[in-house]
């Protein structure tokens, strides 16, 4: 299987973004001035037609629905692509399934000098946030365990946050480690 270009999807997504889409999201309580500064950076939204490709995951396809496409970039790196719709913004799904959460654009460092992060329940709350805080997007990703190095996350609602104790208190799994034996070299 061939891996998507994102940033060609990402460019394409953004090339169909109108006005009118920014008044239907400032409509839904997004701030204006960070979307507007996030889109001109190259690092805001888009909007593309896709289809359910099954497991979490989607494709674009031009016969599906209308979902807004947001970057999701990890340490500087574009990793992946969310695309939800507002009338569902539980429903999203990830273009490759790399991306664990929004909000990682320069790692986990910026979130553990002790500022209350707060942690968006939906991607669509977390644009309604300005873009701040965090929202996993992948509760089963190995990476959602750095937040335990975050001092102070602040859930939207009681299940969000028994959701957040559930997924950090998980025992690790260790691999069988062994250490070999050095080899006898015949003299």
């Amino acid at each position: 299987m061939n891996r998507p270009d994102l940033e060609a999807e990402l460019a394409s997504a953004g090339r169909a973004v109108s006005i009118r889409h920014f008044r239907a999201l400032e409509a839904m309580g997004v701030p204006r001035g960070p979307l507007c500064d996030s889109w001109r950076h190259g690092h805001g939204f888009g909007v593309q037609r896709v289809t359910d490709a099954g497991n979490g995951l989607y494709y674009p396809a031009g016969e599906g629905e209308a979902h807004l496409i947001l970057p999701v970039y990890e340490d500087g790196a574009l990793v992946d692509l969310c695309a939800f719709r507002s009338v569902d913004p539980k429903g999203w799904m990830l273009r490759t399934g790399l991306g664990w959460a929004l909000g990682v654009e320069r790692g986990l460092e910026p979130h553990t000098w002790g500022d209350v992060v707060p942690l968006a329940l939906t991607p669509l709350e977390w644009l309604q946030q300005g873009s701040v805080g965090l929202c996993v997007l992948d509760w089963d990703a190995p990476e959602v365990r750095y937040l335990v190095g975050v001092p102070h996350i602040v859930c939207s609602t009681p299940e969000h946050g028994e959701t957040l104790r559930r997924a950090l208190s998980t025992p690790v799994r260790f691999p069988n480690i062994s250490v070999m034996e050095p080899l006898a070299y015949a003299a």
